[in-house]
């Protein structure tokens, strides 16, 4: 899998430097790749439902007060 994805981050294209995080789907178990750190971590928070959304509205306050 490493060398199929080139040694680099399945998201964003980084090359893998240190730690290399394994992807799977919670819901069935199945693993869909490598990723970096900060596309795991951020991935994580995408699949909590409403996330983006909340997030958006969230920065939509600041970006008015701007």
């Amino acid at each position: 899998m490493l060398e199929k994805q080139s040694r680099r981050c399945g998201i964003c294209g980084k090359t893998f430097l240190k730690r290399i995080n394994i992807d799977h789907c919670h819901k069935t178990g199945k693993t869909r790749g490598l990723l970096c750190t900060a596309c795991n971590i951020s991935l994580g928070h995408i699949e909590k439902e409403n996330f983006l959304e909340k997030a958006q509205e969230y920065l939509s306050l600041y970006n008015k007060n701007s």
